[in-house]
C-alpha cells in the first residue's frame, strides 16, 4: 500500500513539472532592429530554426533577398509548413495607435529552402507612447 502511494505521489510529481515547464514556453520570440525601430515576433511554438528566423526577419525588416535552391524538391515535392509571423513598426505616427503592426504568413519546406511571405493583415496598435 505504501509502495503505491509512493508511485502516485512521484506519478503526480512529474506531471506536475511537466505542466510547469510547457506553462513557461509560451512567451513569444523576438528579433528587434534598433536602428528601423521594428521587432519581429514568432511564436513560441514556431518550428523555424533560429537560422531561419533571422532569415525571415531580416528579409521582412531588411529586404534582404531569400536564397532558394529547391534541392531535390522538384522530384520527391515541397514538405511545406506555414506559419504567422508579426512585425511591429514602432513609432509611425505621431499619435496614438501609433505603431503599424504586419501580419505576415510565412511557407517554408523542411527539405529545400523555398520560401514564400504574404501579408495577411495590417492596422495600427497602441504600443509605445506619445512623446
Amino acid at each position: 500500500m505504501k509502495q503505491a502511494i509512493k508511485l502516485i505521489a512521484v506519478l503526480l510529481a512529474v506531471l506536475s513539472l511537466t505542466f510547469a515547464v510547457s506553462a513557461s514556453s509560451t512567451s513569444n520570440l523576438t528579433i528587434s532592429y534598433p536602428e528601423e525601430d521594428v521587432t519581429v515576433t514568432f511564436d513560441a511554438s514556431t518550428t523555424f530554426s533560429a537560422e531561419q528566423r533571422q532569415r525571415i526577419a531580416d528579409f521582412i525588416v531588411l529586404d534582404t533577398p531569400v536564397v532558394q535552391s529547391r534541392a531535390w524538391c522538384w522530384l520527391t515535392g515541397h514538405d511545406k509548413i506555414t506559419e504567422t509571423v508579426t512585425a511591429t513598426h514602432h513609432k509611425e505616427k505621431n499619435l496614438s495607435p501609433r505603431c503599424l503592426l504586419k501580419v505576415y504568413l510565412i511557407t517554408t519546406c523542411s527539405k529545400c529552402d523555398y520560401y514564400e511571405e504574404e501579408l495577411y493583415s495590417s492596422g495600427y496598435i497602441t504600443c509605445c507612447p506619445e512623446d
